[in-house]
């Protein structure tokens, strides 16, 4: 099998008083393929195809990490836990039931929260809601270099569910509560990291219903939409090299695969861009871009300009302070992360009258009554930083705001997520039956593909497939590495039946004189038998593998001469 050398990338964000961490790396691939998963729920958005089944059912449970004793206080387990944050944080000791009632009261609210997507989040009949965990060592969560997050989620995980790890801080190093509120895995990152959402007490829905502080409501649902592949509402997530920005009015949505197109546009560096203070009592949150400001008194709404770049005085420095933190090379494209792109063209001004712009618009770019913005980007949105999200995302339950926290289009996003990342196809004669994950939320027919020669197949319902089927075997198996399978001298040509029990068949054909090796793997990379070793004439040849004792699962087949490999993948169902 070939070995591709990948270059991953990892992300870290900090806020003053609130933290998202995802961690898992996500390669330039993976990107790519995200972006077409994308465009395909746009074109569905678009076209009115937007698929209608039922609601999407996900298994959900909580563990409270804690110790057992404490010296000043009761223990700080999620069920003691009465409110407040960080130091200001409460507890008393509380029942069994009440605790119950903690987490059903949570999950009602992410259900209403979700209900705009079709999913609906439930405990399991044969597990507890919530578990309890004071293991010595794995009593506490910290983060970071050195952190145990991992081993943590590794340690107390149940397969097959949405599993939320809670705890009262999430640690520094030092041992000192960080500002981290939560963190998630993404998708792609499932092979490397154990799938799973980090939440800290205070950051659980529906925990703090003061809006003079810091409300709960939004954050438990931006890590479940990271978990569900969507990435933050920030220029720094839109990446092509083409562009330098988006433009609000989200004409390049198809081209930058930007994951939220239907959601206004706003610079990628957000500290200071929105106004989010209590105004008669109530979150007022409205988006004025760097250096500019909002008075709601008055509801004048002054945009900041194009080279305020916050307390950094020059470009220069700023590019230079960006690259070191995020070495990406991305300083020849610093004018990104401000306001700016051309006239009539700021973050948040489209449609914006003329008489509204300053003639001078170093600091700032216009000056108007908000109600003349009429596409601002979304404060109230779930995806926004998360800083944003905690002031100003009280959104999607009734006793704060019934409208939704996330578009129309995220919406769709994250079900597709949930259908194609976290669903295993049950049918045996689809191409991408999966029953065995462990990290599985559920296992039905969504997400199953089919081979063009049986009723609805040709893998419709994924870019990918569109291009060359012949790519596939004749039962519809995918051939693992493209570049191999399609050389003119080596080809693999058919696989059947595949899923097996207890013989799979494999067929193959060579233009000329070689010698080849035929291997068998298991998901580790292990090889686990040779089945043959010899030197063939040119022409089409025939060999088969029975499985009878080996156990139910997915295996690698490898076929390699001295110039060639071919590689595909076995499914043995027992």
């Amino acid at each position: 099998m070939q070995i591709l050398l990948i270059i991953f990338f990892q992300f870290i964000f900090s806020h003053e008083f609130s933290t998202d961490n995802d961690y898992g790396n996500i390669t330039l691939q993976e990107i790519e393929h995200l972006i077409q998963h994308r465009e395909i729920v746009r074109n569905n958005i678009q076209n009115g195809l937007t698929r209608k089944g039922d609601t999407l059912q996900v298994p959900i449970i909580f563990h409270d990490i804690f110790r057992q004793s404490f010296t000043d206080t009761a223990a700080h387990s999620f069920c003691n836990y009465q409110g407040g944050f960080k130091s200001d944080a409460e507890y008393t000791a509380t029942s069994e039931e009440a605790c119950y009632e903690k987490v059903e009261r949570a999950i009602q609210i992410l259900n209403e929260t979700f209900s705009i997507a079709a999913i609906k989040f439930y405990s399991p009949s044969h597990l507890l809601p919530i578990y309890p965990h004071w293991d010595a060592g794995y009593d506490t969560i910290s983060t970071g270099i050195g952190g145990n997050v991992e081993s943590i989620r590794k340690r107390y995980s149940i397969p097959n569910v949405l599993n939320i790890f809670l705890t009262h801080c999430i640690e520094e190093l030092s041992g000192e509560c960080s500002s981290i509120s939560g963190m998630s895995t993404y998708p792609w990152s499932i092979d490397l990291n154990t799938p799973g959402i980090t939440l800290r007490h205070s950051s659980v829905s529906g925990m703090n219903d003061d809006p003079a502080k810091v409300h709960s409501i939004a954050i438990l649902p931006h890590e479940i939409a990271h978990y569900f592949s969507l990435f933050h509402i920030e220029g720094i997530w839109m990446r092509n090299a083409d562009f330098t920005q988006e433009l609000v009015s989200g004409e390049d949505c198809g081209l930058r695969g930007d994951l939220i197109c239907d959601t206004p546009g706003q610079s990628g560096f957000n500290d200071g861009t929105f106004f989010t203070e209590l105004v008669n009592g109530k979150r007022d949150c409205v988006y004025h871009g760097m250096g500019g400001s909002y008075t709601p008194e008055s509801s004048l709404l002054k945009m900041g300009g194009y080279n305020y770049l916050g307390s950094v005085e020059t470009p220069e420095n700023w590019c230079e302070s960006w690259n070191v933190a995020h070495p990406l090379g991305l300083d020849e494209h610093c004018t990104q992360y401000t306001n700016y792109d051309e006239r009539g063209s700021f973050w948040g001004t489209k449609g914006l009258p003329d008489s509204c712009y300053k003639s001078f618009q170093n600091d700032i770019a216009a000056e108007c009554p908000k109600t003349a913005f009429n596409h601002l980007p979304l404060g109230h949105n779930f995806l926004q930083p998360v800083i944003v999200a905690q002031y100003c995302g009280g959104r999607g339950y009734p006793e704060y705001h019934s409208e939704s926290g996330f578009t129309t289009e995220q919406s769709a996003n994250i079900r597709y997520s949930l259908e194609h990342d976290y669903t295993g196809c049950n049918d045996a004669d689809a191409c991408n039956v999966d029953t065995l994950s462990t990290h599985l939320l559920r296992i039905g027919d969504s997400s199953c593909k089919y081979p063009c020669s049986l009723s609805g197949g040709c893998l419709k319902d994924d870019a990918h497939y569109l291009s060359d089927y012949s790519l596939y075997s004749c039962q519809g198996e995918k051939l693992e590495i493209k570049e191999s399978i399609m050389v003119e001298n080596f080809r693999l040509t058919r696989l059947y039946p595949n899923p097996f029990n207890p013989e799979v068949k494999i067929e193959f054909e060579t233009q000329e004189s070689t010698q080849i090796d035929i291997t068998l793997f298991n998901v580790q990379g292990q090889q686990i038998e040779t089945l043959e070793r010899k030197f063939l004439l040119p022409g089409k040849h025939e060999t088969s593998w029975n499985g009878r004792g080996t156990s139910s699962g997915i295996y690698f087949l490898r076929i390699t001469s001295p110039k060639h490999s071919i590689s595909a993948k076995l499914i043995i169902l027992k």
